[in-house]
């Protein structure tokens, strides 16, 4: 239909848009794209219940990964390039190890709540 082309599309041309972005936040944004498709995808096949426990998750998993990373730019003199925040990234061992597990988790590892959502 034309709303799955236009909504594919939309996801292409968002993606393309995160790998060009030096912005840590904003990149953190853009993936959220990929998971509104498929909740759009559980709504389009009646089931909303599910489409709203995998909202519920990817918002509080995406809330930890930006408070996270806003901890990672105050760290850094408010610096959100992340070329330049890489190597600082050392020193945030408890933000880093943070974000690596809650990515992990909104990526739909085993064993993780994703996990279960997505499956």
């Amino acid at each position: 239909s034309t709303v799955f082309l236009i909504g594919s599309l939309t996801i292409v041309y968002r993606s393309l848009c995160r790998l060009f972005q030096s912005d840590i936040k904003k990149t953190i944004a853009y993936s959220t794209t990929s998971q509104l498709r498929f909740i759009m995808s559980t709504l389009r096949i009646r089931l909303p219940l599910i489409a709203f426990i995998h909202l519920s998750l990817h918002a509080f998993f995406k809330s930890v990964i930006f408070i996270s990373s806003r901890y990672i730019i105050h760290d850094n003199a408010n610096n959100q390039d992340y070329r330049r925040i890489r190597k600082s990234m050392l020193n945030a061992k408890i933000a880093s190890v943070s974000m690596i597990i809650r990515s992990l988790s909104l990526c739909g590892f085993p064993f993780f709540a994703r996990f279960a959502s997505k499956e």
